[in-house]
């Protein structure tokens, strides 16, 4: 009987402590802060998208979310709480550059949760005209196999990033890497659907930069516009346009077609958090249950 007695006390004891050091009824931890700057190079006349995931074991004020954003001069501007967007976890601020100011930004998010343990995040950004650029040996009377190189700075993104172009404002056509190891150039040739022989046409270069957070299936995005077009015209040849784009990397299928881009694009990650904590209550309320039926087992004897 002294055994239940005590085995009993222990374990609820062990219970209680576990509620009481688990939230909600405590909280030493600041929130955490995961945040990305969408592009990190961007061309004058775009703009930056600046998206955080925020979360903490007892929630997160949102009247205290702030941003300071440094120019390349020194200038600050601070930014309050109704400036942003606001969706469930993630928080959102879209920064424009009216005066198309070029070089490097900063910027530092303050969060704090409801019982005011505050995190501090700071990044950079940058603006440059040669943040996309396209060189052909020439840009009159092309063939299929003429190529077309776009170069990109690989600081748009720490993740890989899709570059793409459109041909008199048409559809989007993908672009594959010279290198699938190397993020900054990328190779075209007009043998591809939207060329036509013996046609002008006017080229803009696009990159598309993305992120998605752990465990949130929803694509974040942003993209860069080359601030510069392009004028080329084809030759007489039959086989500019026969070959199909190329496509993104599906990662839902096992099969890829046999246009698949040379590189893959970010995807939404699920990752399963262990309980550990649910696991060490459940295993006490179970001896504890246990220990109550071999006590009344034991007394109807």
């Amino acid at each position: 009987n002294w055994f239940v007695t005590y085995a009993v006390y222990f374990f609820t004891w062990l219970l209680i402590f576990i509620v009481i050091v688990n939230p909600p009824f405590y909280d030493d931890e600041p929130p955490l802060v995961e945040v990305v700057a969408l592009p990190g190079v961007q061309e004058p006349g775009g703009n930056i998208t600046i998206v955080a995931k925020i979360t903490d074991n007892k929630g997160i004020n949102t009247n205290d979310i702030s941003m300071v954003i440094t120019d390349p001069d020194g200038n600050t501007t601070s930014l309050e709480p109704d400036v942003f967007e606001f969706d469930n976890t993630i928080v959102k601020y879209v920064f424009q550059n009216p005066d198309d100011i070029l070089d490097e930004f900063q910027y530092e998010l303050t969060v704090k949760d409801v019982s005011g343990i505050e995190t501090k995040k700071s990044g950079i950004f940058s603006y440059d005209e040669y943040a996309i650029e396209v060189a052909s040996y020439r840009f009159e009377n092309l063939t299929h196999n003429d190529d077309i190189e776009i170069d990109v700075d690989e600081d748009v993104s720490t993740e890989n990033f899709r570059v793409y172009y459109t041909l008199n404002n048409g559809e989007e056509i993908n672009v594959n890497r010279k290198n699938p190891q190397i993020k900054d150039e990328y190779e075209t040739s007009p043998v591809y659907e939207g060329w036509v022989e013996d046609a002008d046409f006017t080229m803009n270069a696009y990159v598309e930069v993305m992120h998605y957070f752990t465990n949130i299936p929803k694509k974040y995005n942003n993209t860069i516009q080359d601030s510069e077009t392009y004028n080329f015209t084809t030759t007489e040849d039959s086989k500019i346009g026969d070959d199909l784009p190329p496509v993104e990397y599906n990662w839902t299928i096992s099969k890829q077609p046999d246009n698949v881009l040379n590189y893959k694009l970010p995807f939404y990650r699920f990752v399963q958090v262990p309980g550990f904590e649910a696991i060490i209550v459940i295993a006490a309320l179970a001896i504890v249950v246990l220990i109550f039926k071999r006590k009344k087992k034991d007394e109807k004897k």
